[in-house]
């Protein structure tokens, strides 16, 4: 790898000024941070953001403050990440062949998943969005989706069809009057010797030295090939063994969701609700640990370094919720016993002495929630006021103690916890939970109060999915269902003219890198 540096003239005073003047030099390639703030009134917007500078832009975040109602935001021209229809309708074009059609759904999973113990989630869309890594398995399900939702003729093909150690699954997908098949996970598909087309699945059986020629005789699968005894095996008749109806689901209906209920991608804000989606990653990632019995169940004997080693590929972002107690009626999930008293500092507190009050509400996102924590002021008057803070992932069933007033006089509320990550894609309630504020006063009913109650909620995603900026003119389309004229605030920020040029964005092992930097005297 060769770096390349080019300084400008200003430098030259500096360094003709001796040793002790260039000493103070100060040398950057830092970018300048930019963004654009856009206040949206309807419910649906369309903006540009100038994008300049000699690199492509880092995306960094993009911030939006509701109230809203499924929000969506696209890049015209860019993924759309909503459903697979619309994922699919930006992959392809109408004029495309059906095989074209079927190709680029391939190559976007070939790009874009990558090899790691599974998630276990047999949502394509929900694995798409969130995930993106995995094994044979969802890597097989989400190409036949996509292939589905093209308007193609796809069978998914489940382990029992090929003898590898683990088992395997794959895909085909039917155009041009034939059955075609394609491995996403592996990468590969077999070439008639034109070396141009892809082989059928009879033009497969009949010549297997199309498929002697395209594996690994050494490595095996160590290589991330097939090994010829096993494909010799497996793929010889191919076409008679593998639609026979035992081994394929032509409907999918037999493998989608079987573990996991449908994903919603929906995603709501209230009032003085504010989410943030970063490009980047904070650590903060689906552990597994003890907090996941299901997959546990599911998943016998996984090796254990899988719940403590992070994901390659990941990002965080925050959903924060600064709670008005004066309109606890409206965005409460429940409540009872309780009272907002107004004010410069509104705050809850019992309705009555002697009784016990609550206010739950529901934090609900459509990403996986790593952790969540909350920040609050109290007042506690004697030890025999109660002043707590609980969770619930089952929907009220159970509830997990997380926070209890010991001291009296002022109090101050400051938590996290990873307990949400009970809440996981086995679960109907995904990603969701509960949070429970209790008070209970002995004397007065205004011994007890809770106010400045902000709720934090961490969000585990793929970056992929969100609409990222490109050099350039950029168009952003928003939309949400809200109804009414309610002020919407959304920002998006993002480092601008890097300095750093690469030769190849996406190389390879072996591949030599220029990199290029302009070095600025600060």
């Amino acid at each position: 790898m060769r770096f390349h540096s080019m300084i400008p003239l200003l430098l030259l005073p500096f360094l003709l000024a001796g040793s002790r003047a260039a000493a103070k030099v100060d040398l950057s390639v830092a970018p300048s941070l930019r963004l654009h703030k856009e206040v949206i009134k309807g419910s649906r917007a369309e903006f540009t953001i100038d994008v300049a500078g000699r690199t492509p832009p880092v995306n960094r975040s993009i911030e939006l403050t509701g109230p809203a109602q499924d929000v969506r935001i696209k890049m015209e021209g860019g993924l759309d990440f909503s459903s697979l229809k619309t994922l699919v309708e930006s992959l392809t074009t109408p004029s495309m062949t059906d095989e074209e059609k079927a190709k680029a759904c391939f190559y976007f999973a070939v790009n874009n998943f990558y090899d790691r113990v599974g998630s276990g989630c047999d949502d394509p869309l929900e694995y798409v969005n969130i995930w993106g890594f995995s094994y044979c398995g969802e890597f097989g399900l989400t190409l036949n989706a996509l292939w589905k939702a093209a308007g193609l003729n796809a069978v998914f093909l489940n382990p029992v069809t090929l003898g590898l150690p683990s088992g395997h699954t794959l895909a085909v997908v039917y155009y041009d009057n034939q059955w075609h098949l394609y491995d996403s996970r592996l990468r590969s598909y077999f070439l008639n010797w034109d070396n141009k087309t892809v082989a059928s699945l009879i033009e497969l059986d009949r010549d297997d030295n199309l498929i002697r020629r395209a594996v690994d005789f050494t490595g095996g699968m160590n290589n991330s090939h097939w090994s010829y005894a096993t494909v010799f095996l497996q793929f010889f008749n191919a076409q008679s063994d593998w639609l026979d109806g035992f081994n394929a689901h032509f409907d999918n209906l037999t493998l989608f969701n079987g573990n996991c209920p449908p994903w919603d991608p929906r995603l709501n804000l209230r009032e003085n609700e504010k989410l943030t989606l970063n490009w980047t990653n904070q650590g903060k990632w689906w552990s597994r640990k003890d907090l996941s019995p299901r997959w546990k169940e599911i998943h016998p004997g996984s090796e254990s370094i899988w719940e403590t080693v992070p994901p390659i590929i990941y990002a965080n972002g925050t959903l924060e919720f600064k709670i008005d107690p004066g309109k606890f009626k409206k965005q409460a999930q429940d409540f009872s016993g309780i009272k907002a008293r107004g004010g410069r500092r509104p705050v809850f507190q019992p309705s009555v002495a002697g009784k016990k009050g609550y206010v739950i509400y529901k934090v609900r996102t459509p990403y996986f929630i790593p952790s969540m924590s909350v920040q609050a002021t109290g007042f506690r008057k004697s030890p025999d006021d109660a002043l707590s803070v609980e969770i619930s992932t089952d929907e009220s069933k159970n509830w997990i103690p997380l926070w209890n007033a010991e001291s009296t006089g002022e109090v101050s509320v400051d938590f996290s916890t990873d307990q949400t990550q009970r809440v996981t894609m086995y679960s109907t309630n995904k990603y969701s939970y509960l949070v429970r504020f209790s008070f209970e006063a002995s004397k007065s009913a205004a011994d007890v109060t809770l106010g400045d109650i902000r709720i934090v909620t961490d969000l585990f995603y793929r970056a992929m999915s969100l609409p990222a900026l490109k050099k350039g003119t950029n168009k952003v389309i928003y939309s949400d269902r809200s109804k009414g004229r309610h002020k919407r605030e959304l920002t998006y920020n993002w480092h601008e003219d890097t300095s750093i040029q690469l030769s190849d964005d996406r190389p390879c092992a072996g591949d030599e890198v220029l990199l290029t930097g302009v070095v600025r005297n600060n």
